[in-house]
């Protein structure tokens, strides 16, 4: 690992045994997904958009999605509050998630406080990997209805010579990666063959129980890793390992 986190301007602490924050204006807050696939990936796109700003913070952090998901309305307005003021008082103004569903819930809670960016605008200007042709794209269910998303996908993909089957087609290959009704496990069985880009982690863990998946960033950083679901244990042993990780680059903080 690089010695991003010895640098002067990023204080690494960790507030809760499962969150790490290192503050700056700007921050890289990857979403529960990434880190839970693979830690030491989510660490490698993080040094990526250091090459673009070296003052770049990390924030992990949940963003109370699953809370609203869970209908419990009272502690998600808690949390998201409380994220809020935690990503002001630090004096963060532009949030760079790697998480559509981070993405979204940050629009509806934060009322133009903060600017949120997705990484994918933020890797735009970097030098990144050439792609491959012969892929089929997935769009995650975030996406679905954000075609700005899906454009700065498509724009990414094209500078970095991804050809893609589908490009053109209005339907979407494949429903959400959670459905497993008849219809949802045909469309899987029946593209077992294809090789899947998609740009969601839970997507790519999901999907590769059938189909040969791969997620947008590991084409475009070059990671050879195959993501397997960890199941409940092991996504929060992927946490503890990703809040290890970060404080064993930091030693004594």
């Amino acid at each position: 690992m690089n010695s991003w986190f010895r640098r002067g301007n990023l204080k690494l602490k960790n507030s809760r045994f499962f969150s790490s924050r290192t503050a700056a204006k700007r921050v890289f807050y990857p979403g529960c997904s990434l880190p839970g696939a693979d830690p030491d990936f989510c660490l490698q796109v993080y040094e990526k958009l250091l090459e673009q700003d070296p003052d770049l913070g990390l924030w992990f952090d949940c963003c109370a999605k699953p809370l609203r998901l869970k209908k419990d309305h009272l502690a998600a307005d808690k949390a998201e509050q409380a994220l809020l003021q935690s990503l002001l008082d630090a004096g963060v103004d532009e949030v760079i998630t790697a998480c559509g569903n981070c993405f979204e819930q940050f629009g509806s809670f934060t009322e133009g406080s903060l600017k949120v960016t997705m990484v994918y605008d933020a890797l735009q200007g970097l030098e990144l990997a050439k792609g491959s042709a012969g892929w089929t794209l997935h769009h995650p269910c975030f996406s679905r209805v954000q075609p700005q998303m899906q454009e700065s996908i498509f724009r990414l993909a094209d500078r970095h010579g991804f050809t893609l089957k589908n490009r053109e087609q209005q339907d979407h290959p494949l429903a959400c990666c959670l459905h497993k009704t008849k219809k949802a496990v045909q469309r899987r069985v029946e593209h077992k063959q294809e090789k899947l880009l998609t740009y969601c982690a839970h997507c790519v863990m999901s999907f590769q129980q059938d189909i040969p998946a791969r997620h947008l960033l590991q084409e475009l950083l070059g990671s050879t890793t195959h993501w397997r679901a960890p199941g409940k244990i092991g996504l929060f042993a992927n946490y503890r390992r990703f809040c290890k990780l970060l404080k064993e680059q930091a030693p004594g903080l």
